[in-house]
């Protein structure tokens, strides 16, 4: 948004902004408050709204029953800030101190310059829950400001999925939400049933195979990913996926440190950090694997380019070494399959078959 010469353009300007909000675009970004005479928040927003209602005589009207103080409906309206509630479906998991002080600054420097947007507890009347905000929010509250200025939604905070969906596209569009929070929020929206990996890859626009791989980030314990957050950078969901081994193998959280910080350290890529993490298998481990107990062989004429097999510790393998004896349409198709598979069983359906067949007739269709 681009800066404004005086308070009525401020408005305007804002007034369009919350009318896209308002519509699923992205949140609001006012860089700069209005040239000109300083005015609070307060006196900006409710100047124009009492500016737009008629009368002086209507302006000295009590409030409605409503204990915030309503305004025009495109540019929010002020409430308690402990009328405020969170809501453990934020989409963002991470939210530093430091992040949290930064942006308290801010507001004591200037004002609150974008609303938060809230939506209804329906267990605590005249109370709403944090959609997008809730570091704008706590800075508020660090202030010890009395009030905040919101922007209301309609969403069910009841629906996890459709109130994390809303929560995840605004609260991305502000400020992008790292790749570790994500996983952690779609892992546990799977685990406690509220979603597949599908419904959330559809929500979101995203491949499913994407969110199959994302939800690693779950598997480790919080000190693990905090340590993880700190190191983002050597941290992408492919590292983790591959580091998530350790945890499915019982390894300690003092040992798969060691290993994190092994990488950190090291600046390896993901094939050498694959070796890493072989390392680390025990020797009862490499014994059971070697030991097949199913070894089909793949043949392109009287050459093996890849096997099946199956081991003794459960595990699965398909190698192809390579596609070349494949059409592409072929090799499309394949790579489409495994897909399905792996989204499936980051899923964890009942009825492996009947959901693979349910899936593979739909991508036979195109869909």
């Amino acid at each position: 948004m681009g800066k404004s010469t005086n308070d009525a353009d401020f408005v305007a300007q804002l007034r369009n902004q919350s009318n896209l909000r308002r519509d699923g675009g992205p949140g609001m970004i006012l860089h700069t408050p209005p040239t000109g005479a300083s005015k609070s928040l307060d006196e900006l927003i409710n100047t124009d709204s009492t500016e737009s209602r008629g009368s002086s005589d209507e302006r000295r009207a009590p409030a409605p029953q409503d204990e915030s103080r309503v305004a025009d409906g495109a540019l929010g309206r002020l409430i308690p800030i402990d009328h405020l509630d969170t809501h453990p479906w934020n989409a963002r998991v991470h939210r530093s101190a430091e992040r949290v002080r930064e942006i308290a600054s801010q507001i004591a420097a200037t004002r609150q310059l974008v609303p938060i947007t809230i939506t209804r507890n329906p267990q605590k009347p005249g109370h709403f829950f944090v959609v997008d905000g809730e570091t704008r929010f706590r800075g508020l509250k660090l202030l010890n400001r009395r009030e905040a200025w919101v922007l209301e939604l309609d969403i069910d905070p009841n629906d996890p999925l459709a109130f994390y969906t809303a929560s995840f596209r605004q609260t991305d569009a502000t400020e992008a939400i790292s790749p570790i929070d994500k996983g952690i929020k779609w892992g546990t929206l799977i685990e406690e049933g509220h979603a597949t990996a599908a419904a959330i890859a559809e929500q979101l626009e995203l491949a499913p195979s994407t969110v199959s791989r994302m939800v690693a980030y779950k598997k480790f314990p919080a000190a693990i990913l905090d340590f993880m957050h700190s190191h983002a950078d050597r941290f992408p969901y492919s590292v983790a996926a591959v580091l998530a081994q350790l945890v499915d193998r019982g390894m300690s959280e003092e040992d798969i440190l060691a290993k994190c910080q092994e990488v950190v350290d090291s600046q390896h890529g993901r094939r050498a950090i694959e070796a890493i993490v072989k390392e680390g298998r025990s020797d009862t481990e490499r014994k059971q694997r070697k030991s097949a107990l199913v070894a089909i062989p793949i043949k392109a004429g009287t050459t093996q380019v890849g096997s099946f097999r199956t081991y003794e510790n459960g595990a699965l393998e398909f190698k192809l070494s390579t596609a070349a004896t494949l059409s592409s349409d072929n090799y499309k198709a394949l790579s489409d399959v495994f897909e399905v598979v792996s989204g499936l069983i980051s899923e964890g359906p009942d009825d492996l078959l009947t959901q693979l067949e349910e899936r593979l007739a739909k991508l036979r269709a195109g869909g």
